[in-house]
């Protein structure tokens, strides 16, 4: 059930997006960031922490920001991040990719984390950096805003 609604909600990011179509850079960067969120969906820390270059901002607005400087601290630092109990997977609401600079783009998102009974655990949004800089379109800075349900 996990994996067929995780699919749903990928094929549905296409229509979600406010990306400008036929764009490729902004394909290329949405591909980038579904695998994160896949990532980040089934709690594998090393695949999260390798859509990230470093040195890479992390942070969600309730806590302290910090500046992780390698690819080990990025797996720990979502490691220790708060879940919530009975979380299950995620769902993006929405999706937004703009150019800010030529090698800088960033991925407005809206989510919501679901509980183990189906239930909305709470909602939130983040911003994410993406670069170029390694040959790969990679998150250089996270930043969440998490709201209650």
């Amino acid at each position: 059930m996990k994996k067929l609604l995780m699919t749903l909600t990928l094929l549905a990011l296409p229509f979600h997006s406010q990306a400008v179509e036929g764009d490729s850079v902004t394909v290329e960067i949405e591909a980038a960031y579904q695998k994160y969120f896949s990532d980040f969906i089934s709690r594998d820390y090393s695949a999260i922490a390798s859509n990230f270059q470093v040195p890479a901002m992390l942070g969600i607005r309730s806590q302290s920001y910090m500046i992780a400087k390698t690819v080990a601290e990025v797996e720990e630092f979502f490691k220790n991040a708060p879940i919530q109990e009975g979380y299950a997977y995620s769902t993006l609401e929405s999706i937004e990719v703009q150019k800010l600079r030529p090698d800088v783009y960033s991925v407005d998102t809206e989510f919501s984390r679901i509980g183990q009974i189906g239930d909305i655990l709470f909602r939130g949004r983040a911003t994410y950096l993406y670069s170029n800089d390694t040959g790969e379109w990679k998150i250089f800075a996270s930043m969440g805003a998490l709201e209650s349900n």
